[in-house]
């Protein structure tokens, strides 16, 4: 079994989190809770994140939520985000009339990092993006996202307590703009 769930976590704001179960009736909660914190992608979700609805299309874990901007909540709205592990929150939000004016991929943050690391973008206009991570010795790891992607502000987690301690790289690719980060994994 496994279960998304509002919590109050630190930093006093609403969080989801993910717990897993084996009966239903006992729960062990993810060790990296929360799997999905506020954040400044979108100016309605910046003091909490809540009510997560959750749909498995067989390859990715899709999720609705809400979140809101203040306590009392001056301004809610409604977010999208998906997950291929469901620990692992891809945010996808979008500014009304604020369109990013040029493509834009941050270094990840943390960086170094232990066991997850959030990487963010920008996109000016609707492109089919991939974001790819590659060994030290440039052998294919993962496959982060890949898809058609509206203009916008994006966040994605990066899991990576299955791998060994070093350097990988994040390959971002569309049809106008390329680039490549280094992600350092210290365990």
């Amino acid at each position: 079994f496994q279960m998304w769930y509002s919590d109050y976590y630190s930093g006093n704001h609403w969080c989801i989190g993910y717990a897993e179960s084996t009966d239903g009736i006992e729960w062990d909660k993810y060790e990296d809770n929360p799997v999905f914190d506020v954040g400044s992608i979108a100016t309605w979700e910046g003091f909490g994140v809540m009510l997560p609805m959750i749909l498995f299309d067989g390859t990715n874990y899709k999720m609705w939520y809400t979140g809101y901007n203040t306590i009392g909540g001056t301004k809610y709205g409604i977010g999208y985000a998906t997950s291929k592990a469901g620990t692992s929150v891809s945010v996808f939000s979008e500014e009304k009339g604020k369109n990013p004016d040029k493509y834009r991929l941050f270094q990840n943050y943390p960086n170094p990092f232990n066991t997850s690391c959030t990487i963010e973008w920008r996109l000016p206009e609707t492109a089919i993006i991939s974001l790819d991570i590659y060994d030290i010795n440039g052998r294919f790891i993962e496959n982060l996202y890949e898809g058609n992607t509206g203009p916008g502000y994006y966040r994605i987690s990066w899991d990576a307590r299955n791998y060994s301690s070093g350097f990988y790289f994040l390959k971002f690719n569309t049809n106008k703009f390329n680039k490549t980060i280094k992600l350092t994994l210290i365990k």
